[in-house]
């Protein structure tokens, strides 16, 4: 690895196996946790926009594009690619995490911003977005086995979402590795303790835009002939069964009601049951923009009202409309 994040290690190796494990198909156990985790994450990811830290971000003149193809979940806001993967992959980590979820599925909680992002302007198919996430669970769950990445360090954030973007992007392993390597070195001198506390959502989204960037900035990268990925001179990461049994074993009916109190919060309430149905059946869908658009916030035309059916006295907000 680069000078300044942690112990050396061997890059060409952990992009061959990523490339192998590309190779592999995933279990239908895998692919059933993979579908509740990423369910869990976007919830957490509306949970997120609300914090603070998150509307900062967002309130803030010039950080983000003000127009663009990518969307920042539960807003109508769309925004940069790059920019979307950064405050959705903040919004990830910016609230207390359910009890639904695993220590997994919380580390690899920024992926699925990166993923919706690109995956949405790239048209990419629901199978390949299952795909890409748990090429980097695997990832993810491979580095810590060896003691290369903990839960909260760039290695574990950059390295997994790189895997993830890799699949999307079709990066040979000559592409991959330029892809790491880049990312690792501009986060090189970021400092790690940012990594917990007040800052670490953005951290966490910052580690996420430098990964897609990296992979980005890789694919434009001449392929090589005869790629590595197909010689199987190194194992590949940790099965997809085995990492399956670190994603949440919750099954989607279980998931519905924290799902759904999250959901309305920033969604039209006839967008959540389709919503949280696409998501089971996510793998067979042709264009993930079809979940992002289920994902997006309608705004109100100037001077709508809301109409709430309630007793008065019940709620106190000044634009309500009251129908005993």
């Amino acid at each position: 690895m680069t000078d300044g994040v942690h112990a050396p290690f061997d890059l060409a190796r952990i992009a061959d196996s990523i490339c192998l494990c590309r190779q592999r198909l995933p279990s239908q156990t895998a692919l059933a946790r993979a579908r509740v985790s990423i369910a869990w994450t976007i919830a957490q990811i509306l949970s997120g926009i609300d914090q603070l830290v998150v509307e900062r971000l967002l309130d803030a003149k010039g950080l983000t594009a003000d127009s663009g193809p990518a969307l920042i979940l539960g807003t109508s806001r769309r925004t940069s690619v790059l920019d979307a993967a950064f405050v959705n992959g903040a919004a990830s980590r910016a609230a207390r995490p359910s009890i639904a979820g695993t220590e997994l599925s919380r580390q690899i909680a920024p992926i699925v911003a990166l993923l919706l992002s690109i995956g949405e302007v790239r048209a990419v198919a629901g199978e390949s977005f299952l795909r890409a996430y748990l090429i980097g669970a695997v990832t993810a769950s491979a580095l810590r086995r060896a003691n290369l990445g903990d839960a909260d360090n760039a290695v574990s954030l950059v390295v997994p979402a790189v895997a993830a973007a890799s699949h999307i992007l079709a990066l040979d392993a000559r592409q991959l590795f330029t892809a790491i390597e880049l990312a690792l070195r501009l986060v090189a001198d970021k400092d790690s303790s940012l990594a917990a506390g007040e800052f670490a959502p953005i951290y966490a989204g910052y580690c996420v835009l430098t990964a897609l960037f990296a992979a980005q900035f890789a694919e434009s990268a001449p392929a090589e002939s005869g790629s590595r990925a197909g010689e199987k001179t190194h194992a590949g990461p940790e099965g997809f069964e085995a990492v399956a049994q670190a994603l949440p074993s919750a099954s989607f009916d279980e998931l519905w009601t924290e799902f759904d109190d999250i959901a309305r919060c920033r969604l039209p309430r006839d967008q959540i049951a389709p919503l949280f149905d696409l998501l089971d059946n996510v793998g067979s869908v042709s264009n993930i923009g079809k979940l992002t658009r289920l994902l997006e916030a309608k705004v109100k035309p100037d001077g709508a009202r809301a109409i709430i059916f309630a007793k008065a006295g019940e709620h106190d907000a000044p634009e309500t409309t009251w129908v005993p």
